[in-house]
């Protein structure tokens, strides 16, 4: 199911977004403020984000300059009630994809969501189309493997993207969290610096990323996930965490 993230603070023409995206059969999570969107965004990267311009804590600007440094590819549409031209051109450069009045029709947001999530697909087969056609195509990330061990008592199986505890009870990840997980295990009791995972896994290089805790948020998701486990990733102070074995 196409999942959605909508950032907005204000209740009411965001929960009819909300139910409208809804009854057209998408996921949707929602944020009430930027600090909030860039955490669900961690914790699982949405098919497609709408972004409020005016909110608390961070500004739809600021999360969109944010999850672009690391992040070329997801639909951005940015949400406001005003139409002025200078902000629509602002959005634009920062990089977003499209730029809505909030009170434009029902017809045309969907429109202009289905129009961008339809472009998504068309990309990635066009790429997919592209790869076939190399001589050596590149490989997957992470590369699919046999089940391996995290911690005392769960395993990970990357075919299927899932979290086994010693029940064989299944807790699903994301694509950058089985690649966090595979990290931490292949260089076990070593020290990984919060700069060389978002240099891996978000594509930052700027020093403003730290501003974004978007790694902090994706530790705290995976010890939540792992439970009774959840000591083995190890923080350092002031530098990384490492994963204990």
């Amino acid at each position: 199911m196409t999942d959605i993230l909508i950032a907005d603070d204000e209740a009411e023409p965001r929960d009819s977004v909300v139910e409208m995206l809804e009854d057209e059969g998408y996921a949707v999570r929602v944020a009430k403020d930027g600090g909030e969107a860039l955490a669900l965004y961690a914790a699982r990267r949405p098919d497609l984000l709408l972004l409020d311009v005016k909110m608390p804590v961070k500004t739809g600007w600021e999360v969109c300059r944010e999850i672009r440094r690391g992040d070329k590819s997801l639909p951005i549409l940015m949400l406001t009630s005003f139409g002025e031209e200078d902000d629509k051109v602002r959005g634009l450069t920062i990089g977003a994809d499209d730029y809505i009045v909030k009170d434009c029709g029902a017809r045309e947001l969907l429109a202009r969501v289905k129009r961008q999530l339809g472009r998504v697909v068309q990309i990635a087969a066009e790429q997919n189309r592209a790869g076939q056609n190399r001589a050596e195509p590149a490989p997957a990330t992470p590369q699919p493997g046999d089940e391996f061990a995290f911690g005392a008592h769960h395993k990970v199986d990357p075919k299927r993207f899932v979290l086994l505890d010693g029940r064989r009870r299944e807790t699903k990840l994301s694509k950058r969290e089985l690649a966090v997980l595979r990290h931490f295990a292949d260089h076990p009791n070593e020290v990984v610096e919060k700069e060389d995972l978002l240099r891996r896994f978000w594509g930052m290089d700027n020093l403003e990323r730290i501003e974004s805790r978007v790694h902090d948020t994706l530790i705290w998701g995976l010890r939540e996930k792992l439970g009774s486990d959840k000591d083995v990733i190890e923080t350092v102070h002031g530098i990384g965490w490492r994963y204990r074995t």
